[in-house]
């Protein structure tokens, strides 16, 4: 968890305290954006929710009204479950110290049921990773900034959810149905994102794929963010904007599904199968490298693919294949499967792969795979 102010938070005077007792009382420097009234909560609290007599997590939820702010003390907060219905603020009085944890069986320990709630330097699961989600939006509007979920993050159709500054552990994973609204900035996810609504993900990381449960997203866009693993990195129904990026390491396809696709400067490379696969819609792809992948390159059956200045190349089975990719110039493939006819563009050069190194740590946002000026060593030796 890091120790830095979110940025709703920069300018406050100091870092939150960490749970420190002066003369018996819990000294906290709240927040910055704290405008309302000050609730305090203790795992053992039974008092006013008063600075010198916390109450019980429950208490000072059900007190705190729009605007307002409930502080936890450190420590774990077991069974619990939370209804949240207001636009109020729970922060831990430390950094990530304060623990809610759920009772299991299937119940998450914190439900957004209305309002605008934020979460803040929380750490927040369940018992077991198998006993149940960590917190589920059926209505409303949530906000998790710089916390820890070891559990899942549903959110429901019509609802929203911003992630910001976050992790999710291992296997914890976002769900959001159709009609949903999810944003993730600077966070990880560790067990993938599904369902069919809307995804926003800016530099992410986000193992275990985008969409692969379900019809796959109504619309998508990754900037500076990478997507490992899963069985298809993402799956698309509908729109997808994804710039910057790279997939890496799906089962069977990187990218795949229908709609109007814009891949830019992007890498999809060391995927089990195709590495893109286009059902239907109207796809760009620009500035992209797709290369080292189990099966096609592009696979372009049924939709229509306007390739420009990308790579297409050293892939298992035929780079190109479908009649619906159109060549707009400087273009790569080394098999000549792609048909390239373009201004700059040159097909069928079976020595490209000489060129391109493996994925890697080149200085930007993710990994990718340089082109280089001379054959790399390893495959000349």
């Amino acid at each position: 968890m890091r120790l830095v102010l979110s940025r709703r938070r920069r300018g406050v005077i100091a870092v939150l305290g960490a749970g420190v007792l002066t003369s018996g009382v819990l000294a906290v420097a709240l927040p910055a954006y704290a405008t309302g009234s000050t609730f305090y909560a203790s795992p053992t609290g039974s008092g006013s929710c008063s600075q010198a007599s916390p109450c019980a997590l429950a208490t000072a939820v059900s007190d705190a009204g729009d605007g307002d702010t409930v502080v936890l003390a450190d420590g774990l907060y077991s069974d619990v479950v939370l209804s949240l219905t207001k636009s109020s603020t729970l922060i831990s009085a430390s950094p990530g110290v304060a623990t809610v944890q759920g009772e299991g069986g299937g119940i998450a320990p914190v439900t957004v049921n209305a309002g605008a709630p934020t979460l803040d330097n929380l750490s927040i699961g369940q018992p077991s990773q198998d006993s149940g989600g960590a917190v589920a939006v059926s209505a409303g509007a949530l906000t998790i900034e710089d916390s820890t979920l070891t559990s899942n993050l549903s959110v429901g159709g019509g609802s929203s959810a911003t992630v910001d500054g976050s992790s999710f552990g291992n296997g914890a994973a976002i769900g959001g149905l159709a009609g949903s609204t999810i944003s993730i900035n600077d966070s990880t996810v560790g067990g993938g994102i599904d369902g069919s609504g809307s995804v926003s993900a800016v530099r992410s990381t986000i193992d275990g794929g985008i969409g692969g449960l379900g019809p796959g997203l109504s619309h998508l866009t990754l900037l500076n963010s990478t997507v490992n693993h899963g069985l298809a990195g993402v799956l698309i129904n509908g729109s997808a904007t994804i710039t910057d990026s790279t997939i890496t390491g799906a089962g069977a396809t990187g990218i795949g599904g229908s709609g109007n696709v814009s891949l830019l400067d992007s890498t999809i490379a060391n995927v089990g199968g195709t590495g893109v696969i286009a059902n239907g819609g109207a796809w760009t792809i620009q500035d992209t490298t797709i290369t080292g992948n189990g099966g096609n390159g592009i696979d372009a059956d049924g939709a229509t693919v306007a390739l420009r200045a990308s790579i297409v190349a050293d892939n298992a089975t035929p780079d190109c294949q479908g009649g619906g990719i159109s060549d707009n110039g400087y273009d790569l493939d080394d098999d000549g499967s792609c048909h390239l006819t373009g201004p700059g563009s040159v097909s069928d050069i079976p020595i490209i792969s000489n060129y391109l190194e493996p994925i890697s740590n080149n200085g930007g946002a993710t990994q990718t795979v340089p082109l280089l000026t001379v054959p790399s060593p390893s495959t000349t030796t």
